[in-house]
């Protein structure tokens, strides 16, 4: 293996320094970086020369972003779900809400649907139908 990375040192030296002025590339942006300088290798010789000289790549995790919804449920906390902290519920005390996109037509039309339940008894108090998500929340029709 001695021999590889010994026909490989002038290329090693570069790699190193590309990492060090760069050091978010991966193996994809060095090696582009060398062909500028013009040393042509393949992927699979840089990948190999990157393990037999044990250069670890210093790339930077970029961390997702949360959702509003997310930071919203983070900030609420313990308070996100209050009815799971109620013993015995009462009629009334507590309404649910769900609204679902319905697609009809082979996907050519679309309709949202609002419905709102009573959780004890399960009765529709109330629903709304529209075109979009925003009618459905405008307008709520009794049942």
């Amino acid at each position: 293996m001695s021999s590889f990375r010994d026909k490989y040192k002038g290329i090693e030296k570069l790699v190193w320094k590309i990492i060090r002025k760069n050091p978010s590339y991966g193996y994809r942006r060095i090696l582009k970086a060398l062909r500028k300088e013009g040393k042509v290798i393949n992927h699979k010789t840089l990948k190999k020369l990157l393990k037999i000289s044990k250069i670890k790549l210093i790339r930077k995790i970029r961390h997702r972003r949360k959702s509003g919804v997310e930071v919203i449920l983070e900030e609420l906390g313990e308070h996100v779900n209050l009815v799971k902290k109620l013993d015995v519920i009462e009629l009334f005390q507590v309404v649910f809400g769900d609204i679902t996109q319905i697609v009809y037509g082979n996907g050519k039309g679309v309709t949202w649907l609002m419905v709102y339940l009573e959780a004890v008894s399960k009765k529709v108090l109330g629903y709304s139908r529209g075109c979009n998500d925003r009618e459905c929340f405008s307008c709520v029709s009794n049942s």
